[in-house]
């Protein structure tokens, strides 16, 4: 024999006029606990029928004009002997309690088989109707129920739940953990007691259905079809983005599995599980955003460890967390068969993170990479790069893929001139690729820590701020030797490197001075060039590194002649006018490189180096001055 269930019966106001005869039938079939009368509001009763059983508001409206708007009796019983079987009822076929379901019928064949009375058919529904009705869950209710009716009406004035707003966030949880299948998916921490909009903004749910949420809630949408709603809770309006099965917020397994594994954390809030609360906040945070926010780092570390994590992996080997995190997620992801999908909503989306897998095996194949994986997963993507770390031929090696055309071939070739001038305070580049779409650079990995953290993190001492002048310095010095303006010096493009000098970094837009002619791509679409710089330009798009270096030694209040002297004279103006016209200006002037920082006079006497020229690979050797090639054709 079945465990007795607990169920309801309700007589809406125009089946009440035979609520004697109904109520003396059902005493004989089952056990009666209650019988008790909803006094609801007059106004709120279309709201009640549309939130109860998810009308329109037409068919609420037609609910009324067949049911009455006076006061619904809810009959509780107890069916002591439960009969299951497959019924077909207004849905389709279901699996329910016969027992009850045939009463119903039974009951609105008194009325011409109007829908004037409601039972519920299994215990789900005795949960979402008990909660709605009276805003108590089955089994608190169970806890005082009376055994048996002891004749009686009772009178309870109220309507749904939440019909004029939640009284608190906790009477709100109590009602969702009871009536849907739900979680909140970040920001959970502070809630129910602690959460304000002004300080956490909008609370993130993810359910089975959008519109069944909605009607608990008693949320309306901010605009139709819109996922954002707001309902009300303490008497303030709240937000919510309301995320649910096959919108592709997530895709729909991941949505699925993140609502089978949820738990009820100590707070009686309906969360994620600590697995997919860390992997869910990865994918949201590298991908629904096109930057890593601050709160994210702690949010996502504590989870790491939570699942121990910081144990299975030496975190020192990656350029940043995040790149751990995005390889986890990229497994996670291919362990359950999920996939990155594009929400139908208005999302930013990080796409540079996208086929990152199909770009490890192209660098791989055409460059004969080694251990080739993405880094800097966490900094905002440029232009659509992605930066990759891997060995070349036993040497570490760092990849910048992406871009505006054949901008990797003049960031190569920037990079190229200033570091057979200076090899301590640049980077050496490799290889480079710009074919089509195929637009690759690839260089020496700069081990290291960007003055920006050092001034972020108060790293810098008096014996870097000496070491920081004269690299600034050697730096300008050798820019302005090789007739170049790199444009974009920042303290996030100045690394303090394991030889103990600053090196710069980031050469895209760097550009000869003597024969300043802006990137085609970029004429009419300025908008890379608006971010040149920083706030360590004088205005934008006017660029003097001179005049940049300067505003990065006041941080520390460190004045060098040599910089000073020298503003204004290597600068770099773009103006795009109406006509859509380009003016340009420049002035140029060289000194020498310091020597202590040039190439040995053995590296500058004997260089050899290959180059592809129509089909041919020419080794040139240049000897005293004098270029010597040898072509051969290349199959």
């Amino acid at each position: 024999m079945s465990e007795k269930e607990l169920h309801l019966i309700v007589l809406w106001n125009k089946a009440r006029e035979k609520q004697d005869e109904i109520i003396e039938d059902i005493s004989g079939k089952l056990q009666i606990l209650e019988c008790i009368d909803l006094a609801w509001t007059p106004e709120n009763t279309i709201n009640n029928y549309k939130r109860f059983y998810g009308f329109s508001e037409k068919s609420a409206e037609q609910k009324v004009s067949f049911c009455g708007i006076g006061n619904p009796l809810l009959i509780t019983v107890m069916d002591n002997n439960p009969n299951y079987r497959i019924v077909e009822s207004n849905r389709g076929f279901e699996y329910l309690n016969y027992n009850i379901f045939a009463l119903k019928l039974k009951y609105r064949d008194l009325f011409g088989g109007l829908h004037v009375v409601h039972t519920t058919n299994n215990p789900n529904e005795v949960k979402y109707d008990i909660c709605m009705l009276l805003g108590i869950n089955r089994e608190d209710y169970l806890k005082t129920a009376p055994l048996k009716w002891n004749g009686e009406i009772k009178r309870v004035k109220r309507d749904l739940s939440g019909c004029e707003g939640y009284q608190s966030f906790k009477e709100m949880f109590y009602v969702l953990n009871e009536t849907t299948n739900y979680a909140v998916l970040r920001n959970h921490e502070m809630l129910p007691n602690e959460f304000k909009t002004d300080l956490h903004g909008d609370i993130d749910i993810i359910c089975e259905s959008y519109k069944n949420i909605c009607n608990i809630l008693n949320a309306v949408p901010k605009f139709k079809g819109s996922d954002r709603v707001y309902n009300t809770v303490g008497g303030e309006k709240i937000p919510y983005d309301i995320r649910y099965f096959g919108d592709d917020y997530y895709c729909y397994n991941f949505e699925k599995d993140m609502l089978e594994t949820k738990i009820i954390n100590e707070n009686g809030v309906s969360v994620l599980s600590n697995e997919y609360y860390f992997y869910s906040l990865i994918y949201h945070a590298i991908y629904q955003k096109k930057r890593v926010s601050v709160d994210y780092y702690d949010k996502i570390f504590d989870l790491f460890c939570k699942l121990g994590l910081d144990k299975k992996y030496n975190i020192e080997e990656y350029v940043s967390l995040f790149d751990l995190y995005f390889i986890l997620l990229k497994d996670f992801m291919k362990e359950h068969n999920y996939n990155f999908c594009h929400f139908r909503q208005k999302v930013i989306y990080n796409d540079t993170i996208l086929h990152v897998e199909e770009q490890e095996q192209y660098l791989r194949n055409h460059y004969h990479l080694e251990n080739i994986r993405s880094c800097k997963i966490d900094e905002k993507p440029s232009w659509n790069y992605k930066f990759f770390e891997g060995y070349f031929e036993n040497q570490h090696v760092f990849i910048k893929t992406g871009g505006f055309n054949k901008l990797c071939k003049n960031e190569f070739k920037m990079m190229e001139k200033v570091y057979e001038l200076n090899n301590i305070n640049f980077v050496k580049p490799l290889l480079y690729r710009c074919v089509h779409d195929e637009q690759n650079i690839v260089m020496e990995y700069l081990e290291g820590k960007s003055l920006e953290y050092l001034i972020k993190h108060n790293e810098i001492t008096n014996e870097l701020k000496n070491i920081l002048k004269n690299d600034l310095e050697d730096i300008a010095k050798t820019l302005t030797c090789a007739g170049i303006i790199n444009r974009n010096i920042k303290p996030s493009n100045l690394i303090l490197a394991s030889n103990g000098h600053f090196k710069l970094i980031d050469f895209r837009f760097a550009l000869n001075i003597d024969n300043y002619s802006e990137f085609k791509c970029l004429i009419n679409s300025p908008g890379a060039l608006e971010e040149l710089g920083g706030e360590f330009i004088e205005e934008k798009f006017n660029w003097d590194d001179f005049y940049s270096i300067s505003k990065i030694l006041d941080i520390f209040d460190i004045k060098s002649d040599y910089i000073e002297e020298n503003k204004g004279k290597y600068k770099i103006i773009y103006e795009n006018s109406e006509e859509n016209k380009v003016k340009q200006k420049t002035i140029s002037k060289k000194t020498n490189v310091p020597q202590n920082k040039k190439n040995s006079f053995l590296q500058t006497l004997f260089s050899v180096k290959n180059q592809y020229k129509k089909g041919y690979k020419s080794k040139i050797i240049r000897i005293l001055g004098i270029k010597i090639s040898k072509k051969q054709k290349v199959l």
